[in-house]
């Protein structure tokens, strides 16, 4: 939380989105937890947004809390 605040604060467009109760590295288990499809999907977008040229990506179209 306090690494995405402080780069939000020197302009680096970084986006913070938590997804409680979930273990750490589980973006590796995409088979097994629904959150963890989710978190690769809002990752990829916001990837493909910024390299795109978008200025303000978009938020976790699957309304993840962040």
């Amino acid at each position: 939380l306090r690494y995405a605040e402080r780069l939000q604060a020197a302009g680096v467009p970084a986006v913070l989105t938590r997804y409680d109760g979930m273990i750490h590295g589980f973006l590796l288990f995409a088979d097994l937890f629904d959150e963890s499809r989710r978190a690769l999907d809002e990752a990829t977008l916001w990837v493909r947004q910024v390299t795109a040229g978008e200025s303000t990506p978009a938020r976790d179209p699957a309304g993840a809390s962040g």
